[in-house]
This record gives structure tokens, C-alpha cells and sequence, in this order.
């Protein structure tokens, strides 16, 4: 029998705030109708999504159990951390990561490259910066950019999946196996 816990039993799982597992929602971990969770297939979402080449989530800065930050009183932190968010929402804009795709290809590389570029560029944005109150929903979840017509117009076919594969098998293990022609 499979486990149903709530989202924020997920959270204190993986010590993470209530917000970004809304966030992992929105980006794909998988919610049943109710609005819950099926423990296994959510923890295994969260292994194979994992940016485990940068130490796990965020890097290995996430607070230890238990612990907890102290309130900013800095104005002017807040007000840069808020500069680093405008930036990272507009650099990660669907247009902006489908402009860095097509310039991969321009350079040479093949959609399943230009892809993986992309979206390594997308999560390096996305999870390399922890607002100083994780409670905050900061950090911005846009559409995919349409991998069918960028790769049409490359004159190939997209196959996403089989792409983040090879893409994961990459940060992961340091082989890159087949890329495609």
C-alpha cells in the first residue's frame, strides 16, 4: 500500500520550506487529485530531479534540522536580494532560455546539446539562489519552451524525455553515452 502524506510532511522530509514544494509541484512532482501525496512516487521524483551535482538541493546550503535563520533586519539586504530575484525571473524567461538553445546551435551543437545547455543554464538559475527567508516564494516556475518546433526548425525531432535522460545521465555520472547526429 502506497503512503499519502501532505505536502508538508514532504517538506520536512527533504528539510525543505512548504513554498518550494509548491514550486516542485508546479515543475512536475507529482500530486494526486486531492492534493496529497504519494510518499514513493514523490521521493522518487525528488531523487530524480535532484541537483545532486551541486551537493543536493541548492548546493549544500540548505539549514541543518532544526535550525533556524535569523530575521533580516537589513534594508538595503532585502533590497539587493530582491535585484538578484528580478534578475534571475527575467534571465529565466521561456524566450530567454529558448534564445540560449539557439544560440547552442548556432555554435554547432545538436538539439539534444542545445537542450541540455538550456536546461542546465534554467536549473542553474533556479536553484542557486536561496532567498535569505525561504519561506518567500521568490523564484519564478515558467513554461518549457517548445522543444517540438526548435527542434523542427533545426530539422529534427524532439524527444524530450530520451534528451533529459542522456542530459541526467551526464551530471550524473560524468558519461554522456550517445548524443544524438
Amino acid at each position: 500500500m502506497n503512503e499519502v502524506i501532505t505536502k508538508a510532511e514532504l517538506a520536512r522530509e527533504f528539510e525543505l520550506s512548504r513554498a518550494r514544494v509548491s514550486q516542485l509541484c508546479k515543475i512536475g512532482l507529482p500530486v494526486r487529485p486531492d492534493g496529497r501525496l504519494n510518499r514513493a512516487e514523490a521521493v522518487e521524483w525528488v531523487k530524480a530531479n535532484v541537483c545532486s551535482w551541486r551537493g543536493g538541493w541548492w548546493g549544500n546550503i540548505r539549514q541543518k534540522p532544526n535550525a533556524r535563520r535569523a530575521p533580516v533586519q537589513d534594508e538595503s539586504a532585502d533590497t539587493a536580494e530582491a535585484a538578484v530575484i528580478h534578475f534571475i525571473n527575467e534571465a529565466r524567461k521561456t524566450g530567454n532560455i529558448e534564445s540560449f538553445a539557439h544560440m547552442a546551435l548556432r555554435f554547432g551543437c545538436t538539439m539534444q546539446q542545445a537542450f541540455a545547455v538550456a536546461r542546465w543554464f534554467d536549473m542553474f538559475l533556479a536553484f542557486y539562489f536561496v532567498p535569505m527567508d525561504p519561506e518567500r516564494e521568490h523564484i519564478r516556475v515558467y513554461d518549457e519552451p517548445d522543444w517540438n518546433r526548435m527542434a523542427a526548425d533545426a530539422g529534427t525531432t524532439a524527444d524530450v524525455e530520451a534528451w533529459q535522460g542522456w542530459m541526467n545521465r551526464l551530471i550524473e555520472d560524468g558519461e554522456p553515452g550517445e548524443a544524438e547526429a
